[in-house]
């Protein structure tokens, strides 16, 4: 009788078991892009310097890495490109080794200067602000939980000010219209904070920030208080609820634990009466 239970509650709960969401890391050392066949050069690859996007794929999943800026100047605010840049365009991803990470260099930075050449809130040896993004497209939604940060410098306050945004399809295709700024794209009010996890270089999100395949990471304020920060980012982790492969689960009807456990009553039942059928008398 006891054994017949717990198979019924063994049934039960199998039945009522719902896929779990599962983190992957996507590691961006050199040589993972390249065992992955996944470097899309830029002008300069055969140096592993300079890059476009990049793309890795982890657990099925692939994520497309670009960087963004407001770089461009807005004429109407200013003859002075240099110090009211306004809206967003492309900019170049570089590689500074395994140690340090990646970085942006935008339309107004050298790649020789430090540290403009890493995601920043700030170019040009603090005469203007640049506001640098790093966009995340992964082939499937994700949830992000946090980055790996290289080399980073954390400005007056000693701490690294970093931010993450889920945003839309159409807001990406916004950031590619030459009319855009950062508040076109997204509100810094939905952005969620990252902070530091002990004494290792990863940083989680601070709140759940939601499902979707596009993301944007960078510093969440612009020079704000004159507190200049930048980082390189060494790697990314997001959770998927398909559990990885990039294969969506099958969803199959699942039975109630009442119509389970009706059924094994009535097993019980008739293993019963089974028994008492061929019962001997003596």
């Amino acid at each position: 009788m006891l054994r017949t239970l717990a198979i019924i509650a063994a049934i039960t709960a199998s039945a009522n078991a719902t896929a779990t969401s599962t983190s992957i890391d996507w590691d961006l050392q050199s040589s993972n892009i390249i065992s992955d066949g996944t470097w899309v050069a830029g002008s300069n690859s055969s140096t592993w310097k300079d890059a476009e996007s990049i793309a890795l794929t982890s657990d099925g999943v692939e994520v497309v890495i670009t960087g963004w800026s407001d770089s461009e100047g807005d004429t109407s605010a200013s003859n002075s490109k240099e110090y009211y840049d306004q809206i967003v365009e492309q900019g170049d991803l570089y590689y500074w080794g395994d140690s340090n990470g990646w970085g942006v260099v935008n339309g107004d930075e050298s790649s020789n200067s430090v540290p403009d050449h890493s995601i920043d809130n700030y170019s040009s040896s603090l005469m203007y602000s640049d506001q640098d993004m790093v966009l995340l497209s992964f082939s499937e939604a994700v949830s992000l939980e946090g980055i790996s940060v290289g080399w980073y410098s954390d400005g007056q306050n000693n701490i690294l000010d970093v931010g993450a945004v889920a945003i839309s399809s159409q807001d990406v295709a916004n950031m590619s219209n030459g009319t855009s700024t950062w508040d076109d794209i997204y509100s810094e009010v939905d952005m969620s904070t990252i902070s530091k996890q002990g004494s290792s270089n990863y940083y989680a999100l601070d709140s759940d920030a939601g499902s979707s395949t596009f993301w944007l990471v960078g510093l969440y304020n612009e020079m704000e208080n004159c507190d200049y920060d930048a980082f390189k980012l060494m790697g990314v982790t997001a959770k998927t609820s398909n559990g990885g492969g990039g294969t969506p689960p099958v969803d199959v009807p699942e039975p109630s634990s009442i119509a389970i456990f009706a059924l094994g009553l009535a097993f019980i039942v008739r293993q019963k009466k089974l028994s008492s059928k061929f019962k001997l008398n003596f």
